[in-house]
């Protein structure tokens, strides 16, 4: 795969040119949106600089023409409306959300590849062959793949031992599911998890996609179909709590202006106020937590849904919400979106609170740029300012999947 390679600081044309070039589409609530940025003077030197109203309350958002529009006729166009037009009680920060998600995570306790003897000696203790390892992706953790292991290979996943209960959750759960006949990627047949020092290691069957491509939206909307239909597991699984562990993430952040880190605060505020509101027509049940066509991954004929590291009681629309959120953000077409609501069986384009999920799907997605950026990811740190870019002009760029 192709790897932008853009360091932070170069000759040439500029990261605001670079982002010129892309598709950018106006939000209707631009004009409210520009308000919560600082507003900016022109100096005599021809630079901009930040006025003492940077640090106020911004106003809310949204016209009234605006606010008529259906959220249908907003997305299939490329914008989307706001979905409330009532201040929240207060726009300061909020205190940090009770999370077990420790933010050393994402920045003292991951290193750029995990240490070659840790997944040594826990594929060791596993009784799994090493040879051929290949690391996959270094993202929210450090995932492997040993291709002769297992007979078919086997993908090692390792994570900060504070994920220990996480990765015991999704172990239990897959079986779990796979008793009830839901198609989910499944663990190794090994002892685990295994935990070495710092780090708690798990694995997983190897399912090789020979360049098929990712699956459809309407694949995973026949899934999460069945997903919510399953009766309740007996596993106790926390209440999904949106970015709960975001503002301790942004807090402890040295990559991003102190302007954009308070901004982003302020921001998951604000849509948490939204959230709290809205009325849930599909009810509270299990949900994935994490649900989009990137977790999805093809098993011969058929696909399995994957990736288990974050399921919860909540709406069952917060696992319906990514998937759009892709339409406007990672070019997921109108068609695209059909198949899934059709698959599913509801549309939440109909719903007037998506703007508020597809917000809030945003700013979750910053969370694994903002790690790898403080590890020396210069292409993360670029796509980082791109996003965090994009959210405070309220605009619809298209967004990079790296």
């Amino acid at each position: 795969m192709r790897r932008n390679v853009f360091p932070l600081r170069r000759s040439g044309p500029t990261r605001r040119a670079r982002r010129r070039s892309g598709r950018t589409v106006t939000w209707p609530w631009r004009a409210w949106t520009t308000r919560t940025r600082a507003s900016a003077r022109t100096t005599s030197t021809g630079r901009r600089r930040r006025s003492r109203r940077s640090s106020t309350c911004p106003r809310r958002r949204g016209s009234a023409s605006s606010t008529r529009r259906s959220p249908r006729s907003v997305i299939e166009h490329g914008s989307w409306p706001a979905a409330s037009t009532a201040p929240p009680a207060s726009c300061r920060t909020a205190s940090p959300a009770t999370s077990s998600n420790d933010p050393a995570l994402y920045h003292r306790d991951v290193p750029d590849l995990v240490l070659p003897e840790v997944l040594d000696a826990a594929c060791r203790r596993a009784g799994l062959d090493l040879a051929g390892a290949t690391p996959l992706r270094n993202h929210a953790n450090d995932v492997y793949l040993l291709p002769f292991a297992g007979g078919s290979g086997v993908v090692v996943k390792v994570a900060s031992k504070a994920e220990g209960d996480r990765a015991t959750r999704a172990v239990r759960l897959t079986l779990w599911l796979a008793e009830h006949g839901f198609p989910c990627t499944q663990p190794a047949e090994v002892e685990q998890p295994v935990v070495l020092g710092d780090r708690v290691v798990t694995f997983w069957r190897f399912y090789p996609q020979n360049e098929r491509g990712v699956p459809s939206a309407g694949h995973l909307g026949g899934l999460l179909h069945r997903l919510h239909r399953l009766p309740d597991p007996p596993i106790e699984l926390p209440s999904a709590a949106p970015l709960s562990s975001f503002a301790d993430v942004v807090a402890v952040d040295l990559t991003l202006p102190e302007h954009d880190r308070q901004w982003l605060i302020e921001e998951r505020a604000r849509l948490l106020e939204d959230f709290h509101q809205l009325t849930f027509p599909l009810g509270v049940g299990f949900i994935h937590g994490d649900a989009y066509p990137g977790n999805t991954l093809w098993d011969g004929p058929d696909v399995r849904l994957g990736d288990w590291d974050e399921p919860a009681w909540g709406p069952r629309e917060l696992d319906l919400a990514n998937t759009v959120q892709g339409g406007l953000r990672f070019g997921r077409s109108s068609a695209e979106l059909d198949a899934f609501a059709a698959a599913y069986g509801y549309d939440l384009r109909d719903w007037a609170g998506i703007g508020t999920l597809v917000r809030i799907r945003d700013l979750h997605t910053l969370g694994s740029f903002l790690r790898r950026a403080a590890r020396g990811d210069n292409a993360a740190a670029v796509e980082l300012e791109r996003r965090v870019g994009s959210l405070r002009r309220g605009d619809g760029a298209s967004w990079v999947a790296t």
